[in-house]
């Protein structure tokens, strides 16, 4: 869940795509959901499946090697 300047929790969903231990690990809202790919782009197709189940808004991002996240999905 994202939060707006108010500080009141708005429902988009957040999947992040984050390399772990030589693998690629998919978060929901900053927990680790059990799936992970051996490659980025698998990882990343995972993520945009579970996001487009969600009743919901959800985004996919993926973590760069500096920590920083970048938007990929919608």
């Amino acid at each position: 869940m994202t939060k707006d300047p108010s500080g009141s929790t708005q429902g988009t969903v957040e999947y992040h795509v984050v390399p772990h231990a030589g693998r690629w690990e998919i978060e929901r809202d900053d927990a680790f959901t059990g799936r992970f790919a051996h490659e980025a782009g698998t990882a990343v197709s995972l993520a945009i499946a579970a996001a487009e189940r969600e009743p919901g808004d959800a985004i996919v991002c993926i973590q760069e090697a500096d920590g920083t996240c970048r938007h990929l999905w919608p």
